[in-house]
């Protein structure tokens, strides 16, 4: 659907691809179970990260005011380690004065054996905001939690307006409120008891990530006019490279950095 209401005159091609991509159907390279060639078409031309960052934000500085020209773009990357990597890259390429934001960590239940600061600061989960964030007026970040339905909510786009210590001024890119001012706090955020660590922590920290990089996931029902797609690391999860690709409407909107082959993870019988 969203290339058929922004696809170009090759749309239909495009999205015979992502029908196939998204199904399974295309074919695997010879010997390998789960790779596939990627057409020469998509392939990014970048051979390093920052060349992929030229290419998907060029001229930063003097585009960084058109909040359209940033709400069309962004970089996916499989990993959060991957999406910090970008975010770190563009970010110091950006021009004012940065602020570095550090959250302060606790146990959430006091009956628990204690951690030390240091290893809560370290612990990185999706969906909790990280221990460091680094901010510049301009720059792009998403909602992580849902704050004012629907006017903020989780996956709400926004930009940085103005930096305070303990208060963002954002201006809201997509939803009902777009073109508005919001307000956002620091929020106490405690991981849920499914997070795998064992044990509950509580984070104080702004709910939102910097989103000139993103993982594939965060991505979801975005539609974006540009996109790069850094493939370092394999997807590894159910349909996650036709999430990527399906981002945009075009075949020339997207860039897949990382190598003509890659891993595809499509579960046939969970299309059935």
């Amino acid at each position: 659907m969203r290339v058929q209401l922004q696809g170009d005159a090759g749309a239909g091609q495009y999205a015979q691809f992502l029908a196939e991509l998204g199904s399974g159907r295309l074919p695997l390279c010879p010997g390998t179970p789960d790779t596939v060639q990627l057409p020469p078409a998509v392939l990014s031309p970048a051979r390093t990260l920052d060349e992929l960052i030229d290419r998907i934000y060029p001229d930063l500085a003097q585009n960084l005011p058109n909040l359209g020209w940033l709400e069309e773009r962004a970089i996916l990357t499989v990993l959060n380690s991957d999406a910090k990597k970008v975010n770190d890259l563009v970010i110091a390429r950006m021009p004012g004065p940065e602020m570095e934001y550090t959250s302060v960590d606790s146990m959430a239940d006091p009956d628990a054996v204690p951690l030390a600061t240091e290893v809560l600061n370290n612990i990185e989960l999706s969906g909790m905001p990280a221990h460091k964030i680094r901010l510049k007026t301009g720059a792009p970040v998403i909602l992580i939690r849902n704050l004012d339905a629907p006017r903020a909510v989780n996956g709400t786009l926004c930009v940085v307006k103005t930096l305070m210590h303990n208060v963002l001024e954002l201006t809201v890119l997509t939803g009902p409120d777009r073109g508005n001012s919001i307000f956002v706090p620091r929020l106490p955020l405690e991981s849920s008891a499914d997070s795998g660590l064992g044990f509950s922590f509580r984070r104080l920290q702004f709910p939102v990530s910097v989103a000139f990089g993103m993982t594939i996931s965060r991505s979801q029902d975005q539609t974006k006019k540009r996109v790069g797609v850094c493939l370092k690391n394999p997807v590894f999860s159910h349909g996650q490279l036709y999430v990527a690709m399906s981002r945009v409407g075009s075949i020339g909107g997207i860039e897949l950095f990382g190598g003509p082959t890659t891993r595809k993870v499509v579960y046939p019988e969970v299309l059935r």
